[in-house]
């Protein structure tokens, strides 16, 4: 019995040190972790908050929108949940991309849609990238800074939405897209000052304000605007040719065909 019972004191002195060791161990852990938490609060607090490659919102707007204050900790911001308010609340967003820079700066770096072509209506210039989102409305009032689509209404529109155009089957809008997207890769986009979507099967668009761009259907465009830098060097060369016109409509089964209007 007394060896029992010197066995059961062993085995009951053995489990209080083993318990004794998870426990200390337990809060050496809390311990470290409170001391971490400590000095990421001290030492990693938001000292600022630079915005960069803004030039239509305001960078004040954009720190606001972001929900961050300074004196809290850079660790703990939510970036995506920044990045959406920011894209949501501001039309002219392309791209947000939140940086953290130890050991106390958040960057919000933006990047900006560009106008591509502007719809006149009741007085007002409606601005629309290249996508068909509509990034600002102006009063029109001087010129505007895009090519005019001439003779085309949006349906209801709102800045921050994607146009809607008089057509029920939407082929206009697509045809508008298409051909933004591609002279936009071409670097033609910036020199048009006019575009005409009369029908969706015979666009036009003008280019320099010196050539008239007839392509019809809105297929096939990387290969028919390959003929306007040929007919511009053609124009270079004539003194007296001040307009022209180039049909390109029918480039895969005929010659494209430049007329001078002087």
């Amino acid at each position: 019995m007394k060896a029992n019972e010197i066995m059961s004191k062993k085995s009951r002195k053995g489990a209080r040190q083993r318990r004794n060791g998870f426990v200390f161990s337990l809060v050496s852990v809390i311990f470290v972790f409170v001391l971490i938490l400590l000095s990421m609060q001290l030492f990693f607090k938001i000292k600022s908050i630079e915005v960069v490659g803004n030039t239509k919102i305001s960078s004040e707007d954009i720190r606001i929108a972001t929900g961050y204050s300074l004196g809290g900790n850079i660790f703990l911001i939510n970036k995506n949940s920044a990045s959406k308010t920011i894209y949501e609340s501001f039309a002219y967003v392309k791209k947000v991309t939140i940086k953290r820079r130890l050991p106390g700066v958040v960057q919000v770096i933006i990047e900006e849609a560009t106008p591509a072509c502007v719809f006149e209506e009741n007085g007002y210039y409606w601005y629309v990238d290249k996508n068909g989102k509509i990034l600002e409305s102006k009063a029109g009032v001087g010129e505007a800074y895009a090519a005019i689509v001439k003779n085309e209404v949006i349906l209801v529109p709102v800045v921050g939405q994607t146009i809607v155009l008089e057509d029920s089957e939407g082929e206009k809008m697509h045809a508008l897209i298409a051909l933004l997207e591609t002279l936009d890769n071409a670097e033609y986009l910036e020199k048009i000052t006019e575009i005409n979507l009369q029908k969706s099967y015979e666009i036009s668009f003008i280019y320099e304000n010196r050539l008239r761009v007839y392509i019809g259907m809105p297929d096939d465009l990387e290969y028919k605007l390959k003929y306007i830098g040929e007919a511009i060097k053609y124009l270079d060369g004539i003194e007296t040719a001040s307009f022209a016109e180039l049909d390109v409509s029918m480039a895969r089964e005929k010659n494209p065909s430049l007329r001078l209007r002087n």
